[in-house]
């Protein structure tokens, strides 16, 4: 089957698990929640792990290893997983609200079911609050700062995905983050009419500066039109 078509494939399958993603934490869709993380979620990290490397490989790079993974968990429970298990860094932090708790408890999950070998990681994961939600931006920065000086002289992956957009300009703006590779996941396909990104389509790409958003925005059309 060519990816083409796998990703229409797992795009049909993932339509009916669009009420799941969007609310995960919902009580009356535990049933199908059991049923997404046993036999879609193999086939989906599949799909997206492949065109990930695809995506890579095509601008001539490969995920390195890291020894701190720090990841933004706010949002977007299935991309954030997705890119704990494609960086597979030896050390993890989450930075989150307590509002995200369940987030992070399905990106927990998550990894258990594509990669067992990082649950040992996952237990030990740094869990870093964030109490108070005006306050988002600072504590962010304050979090931020006590991890990578606890982790100097070591190479640091940080992933903005799941992160709103005052945490995400906390990332930017700090000079501590400058030392770390930025990671994002975004999507190769959104619906037209409401703008929302289409599941099945996702990839990781590195920023590799805080700098570059832009000059992604220009890689990603030029792959597309490739």
């Amino acid at each position: 089957m060519t990816e083409e078509l796998e990703t229409l494939k797992t795009i049909e399958s993932l339509k009916a698990y669009q009420p799941l993603l969007d609310d995960f934490s919902s009580k009356s869709l535990a049933d199908r929640r059991k049923k997404f993380f046993e036999e879609i979620l193999p086939e989906y990290w599949g799909l997206f792990h492949r065109r990930t490397n695809a995506y890579l490989a095509a601008k001539g790079k490969e995920l390195p290893n890291y020894d701190v993974g720090i990841f933004l968990v706010v949002l977007s429970e299935i991309p954030v997983l997705f890119s704990v298990a494609s960086l597979c860094p030896q050390k993890i932090h989450f930075i989150f609200t307590p509002e995200s708790e369940s987030t992070l408890n399905v990106v927990e999950k998550g990894i258990g079911v594509i990669n067992s070998e990082l649950q040992g990681l996952i237990k030990s994961a740094g869990r870093h609050p964030i109490n108070n939600m005006a306050k988002l931006y600072n504590g962010t920065q304050n979090e931020l700062s006590s991890i990578l000086h606890e982790c100097q002289d070591q190479k640091i992956a940080l992933d903005i995905t799941g992160g709103k957009k005052s945490m995400i300009c906390a990332v930017v703006r700090s000079p501590a983050t400058r030392t770390c590779d930025l990671y994002y996941v975004d999507f190769l396909r959104y619906e037209k009419n409401r703008g929302r990104p289409v599941l099945g389509t996702e990839f990781m790409t590195c920023l590799t500066s805080t700098g570059s958003v832009e000059a992604f925005i220009d890689e990603k059309k030029e792959w597309l039109q490739n």
